[in-house]
């Protein structure tokens, strides 16, 4: 028997999805444990992989997979042989192409439906990082030889946003985990790269406050220690802002000095001297990736 959550970590599909197929398309049948937790089968696992396969290959609709596999497995069979066969599910590069596409179009209910069809065949990480924030970088780019308009731009973050304030809500904290704040500094509005990061921190069990752009850092000094900060995450795109950043996180940590920064952001690259420099935490999943496992695995 498996949890929700190591089936999502097996099949590639986040657990709200999962919860969704479930009540909504009596897809799969669960049982509970005596504390209400779902435990699936060997065939619910199979079940799911077979519908997802399904969506990824012919591009259709929950609905019309789920009618599909109740018409070809019966009650008590399980799909596993043929889920084998079938080819495997749209690539990423093929999901990047239609997103943004949706974008450059400003069509929202069709890019959330091309958010849903990925995240139903692939980790919501990846989709993150690979897909919405590559197409975002190609929005940006076209910026710059006239193919797209600051409104694409701001239409393709405001639907790029909404996703990573989900999730956010709904991964799940562990106790036993450091506790973050996430902010931008006075004169920062961009936000999507803190949002991304502080996705990274709460996909590992960590609880993130999230304060967000344009956060005045005097006001944000006296939290620390009231809501036993470990970890303050901080992006930056403007690189004038770094210079008062620098100073702010020194008397930081003479207040706090086990406390540890996680910098993030363009505005860093130039700057990227002394302390700043010391808690920069590069400009990827790799990099962060490498960042945690130095920050918190080193035994």
């Amino acid at each position: 028997m498996y949890t929700i959550q190591r089936v999502s970590l097996l099949l590639g599909i986040p657990p709200v999805t999962i919860r969704a197929w479930e009540t909504r398309y009596r897809l799969i049948t669960p049982v509970r444990t005596r504390g209400g937790h779902r435990l699936y089968s060997d065939r619910d696992v199979e079940t799911l992989r077979w519908v997802k396969t399904q969506i990824g290959e012919k591009r259709i609709k929950i609905g019309e997979a789920v009618r599909q596999w109740k018409q070809q497995w019966p009650v008590g069979s399980c799909p596993a042989t043929k889920a084998a066969e079938v080819p495997a599910p749209d690539s990423i590069e093929a999901y990047v192409g239609r997103l943004h596409n949706d974008f450059m179009e400003l069509n929202a209910p069709q890019a959330h439906r091309t958010i849903d069809l990925a995240l139903a065949n692939h980790h919501f990480e990846e989709v993150f990082h690979s897909i919405l924030v590559t197409v975002l970088n190609r929005i940006g780019e076209g910026q710059e030889c006239g193919a797209a308009s600051e409104v694409h731009e701001h239409f393709a973050a405001e639907v790029a946003m909404q996703r990573f304030s989900h999730y956010l809500r709904v991964l799940p904290v562990y106790p036993y985990m450091p506790k973050a704040l996430a902010l931008c500094p006075r004169g920062e509005h961009r936000h999507l790269g803190l949002m991304l990061f502080s996705l990274f921190l709460r996909a590992r069990g960590m609880d993130v406050i999230y304060l967000g752009p344009d956060t005045p850092l005097d006001d944000a000094i006296p939290v620390l220690g009231r809501a036993n900060v470990t970890v303050v995450a901080v992006s930056v795109t403007d690189p004038a802002l770094a210079a008062p950043l620098e100073a702010w996180i020194g008397e930081c940590l003479r207040d706090y000095p086990r406390l540890k920064f996680a910098l993030s952001g363009s505005g860093f690259h130039c700057n990227a001297s002394g302390l700043l420099a010391a808690h920069f935490v590069g400009a990827g999943r790799a990099d962060w990736e490498r960042w945690y496992e130095a920050s918190f695995h080193r035994d």
